[in-house]
């Protein structure tokens, strides 16, 4: 009797986060308008599937799985920002659903509240279940994989030819493929993957690994500390994140951070931010970054069985990453992470899952308290009315200084012929066009009359 109402407790717990996600979720939804990145996704998808596919490799930075998969949904549903933003939304609210299930399969009751609660409400979260990119989907997919991979490194195998013939692993590649394709930075986790089950066959090696990983990192860290921070050992200008600053350690506790209490979504760096500005500088980040590692570390050499797994991906993610970042390669970008983000609220239930019921109830709270310090933060470019603009360009020119913008209008304007990109020395569009910016389109100063947009 006693068990059947626990089981009522928790479905109930279930119904009731989800339903707060959902509602989080349509009350910001219809506060938001495209920027930059969503704008490419709808107006790639509104061509045919070749030129979908040939935009894709032509880009060479966003794999073809979530787009052709827009494509397929607007062809149905329609092309309108609503419409594409409910296809992230329905992989947000499956996350939530399926992150309860699962964890409690692997772990127990309430890691599986936790962490679907987790879903449901970091502002982070909520922000890309509703982004026209792939993070939603990415963030489903990797959910699955990272299940997968815990149950079968649970399982016993000393040989390869054993592994392939286990249907969780066959099922681990099929996702593995499936993520790639959907963000190629899921890779690191792939690899990360690989690396552990190579030392689940061979055991002997998993000292040297660590061993290495960790000497690498200190080096890293020391050329920098000598060099007065600058960590890089590539050319900023040799790499694709020469745009962004320079990586710091801190900026791993900074991403963790996002990841449980949100971030600006079209940020280039980490900007959560509270009612309470004590909440917001490096001491929480550090709190945090050193928090995570020393429990992670505790239960790597206190645990055994699917809490160590867990741990073991999230510390390996985060060396790789630290390493990468701080050697040249700055990801330190947590929309490019949305993978370790799961990784992270995965790990954080495994840990619940041998705290008693007390402490999860406390922490829950104080959870909570913080959520209600959030401000939600939310840049989008505010054009007026749009149907207006999209009446006056029929008949007149508009200027606009930032390709930003541009693309943003070209969307929302469907693609006019009286919208025009003004270049500068800064951007020297004509030199290199990006997607969807027609040479035609690109003029060096607007005509007396145009209606500019700066």
């Amino acid at each position: 009797m006693l068990k059947t109402k626990f089981k009522l407790l928790a479905w109930a717990s279930l119904s009731f986060i989800f339903i707060l996600g959902l509602l989080t979720r349509l009350n910001i939804l219809q506060k938001l308008t495209f920027w930059y990145d969503e704008a490419f996704s709808g107006i790639l998808i509104r061509n045919d599937f070749n030129t979908i596919v040939a935009t894709i490799i032509q880009d060479r930075v966003h794999p073809p799985v979530y787009y052709l998969s827009l494509k397929l949904w607007s062809d149905f549903f329609g092309h309108t920002d609503l419409v594409l933003r409910a296809f992230s939304l329905v992989f947000g609210l499956t996350l939530i659903l399926a992150s309860f299930v699962l964890i409690k399969k692997i772990f127990n009751t309430r890691s599986a509240i936790v962490a679907s609660g987790l879903f449901a409400l970091s502002p982070f979260f909520t922000l890309y279940s509703l982004e026209v990119r792939s993070y939603s989907m990415l963030i489903l997919e990797t959910l699955l994989a990272v299940v997968v991979f815990i149950k079968l490194y649970d399982l016993k195998f000393d040989k390869v030819k054993d592994l392939i013939k286990i249907k969780e692993f066959q099922l681990l590649m099929i996702l593995c493929i499936l993520m790639l394709f959907t963000h190629y930075l899921s890779i690191i986790l792939i690899m990360s993957f690989t690396a552990l089950l190579f030392i689940k066959i061979f055991p002997s090696f998993e000292k040297i690994m660590w061993g290495i990983l960790l000497i690498i990192l200190i080096f890293i860290l020391g050329r920098g500390a000598l060099n007065n921070g600058d960590f890089r050992i590539f050319p900023k200008e040799a790499t694709h994140t020469a745009w962004l600053d320079d990586a710091k350690p801190l900026d791993a506790g900074k991403m963790l951070y996002s990841y449980i209490f949100g971030i600006d979504t079209q940020a280039i760096a980490q900007q959560p931010v509270f009612e309470i500005q004590a909440l917001t500088n490096e001491i929480s980040f550090l709190t945090i970054l050193i928090s995570s590692i020393s429990i992670g570390l505790f239960a790597v050499f206190k645990r055994s069985g699917k809490v160590q797994t867990a741990t073991k991906i999230f510390l390996l993610n985060i060396l790789v990453i630290s390493i990468a970042s701080l050697f040249g390669i700055n990801i330190f970008l947590p929309r490019y992470l949305t993978f370790l983000a799961v990784v992270y609220i995965v790990w954080i239930a495994s840990i619940v899952s041998i705290i008693n019921i007390r402490g999860v109830i406390i922490a829950g709270l104080l959870y909570l308290f913080l959520l209600s310090q959030v401000i939600w933060v939310n840049y989008n470019r505010n054009f007026g009315d749009i149907n207006s603009l999209r009446e006056t360009a029929k008949a007149e020119r508009i200027a606009v200084y930032s390709p930003f913008d541009f693309l943003v209008l070209k969307y929302y304007l469907n693609d006019p012929n009286n919208l025009y990109f003004v270049d500068s020395p800064h951007w020297q569009m004509k030199n290199r066009l990006w997607p969807f910016f027609e040479t035609q389109e690109i003029i060096d100063k607007p005509l007396v009359g145009d209606i500019v947009i700066q």
